[in-house]
């Protein structure tokens, strides 16, 4: 897993930050709770993973 200072994650290392499948990370995406951007797949910033876990 890349440095938890990275600007964007993969939804895999999301997924392994949350403990959840990827499954659940792409529905997070789709209600909103984590906005992703499309660069060679969908990346999610850092910065919301951490606002999302409280961090």
């Amino acid at each position: 897993m890349r440095s938890l200072n990275a600007e964007l994650l993969t939804v895999v290392e999301v997924a392994q930050i949350f403990r959840v499948s990827k499954a659940m990370v792409y529905r997070m995406i789709r209600r909103g709770q984590l906005r992703a951007y499309l660069a060679a797949g969908r990346k999610v910033k850092a910065e919301d993973v951490w606002k999302e876990l409280g961090i």
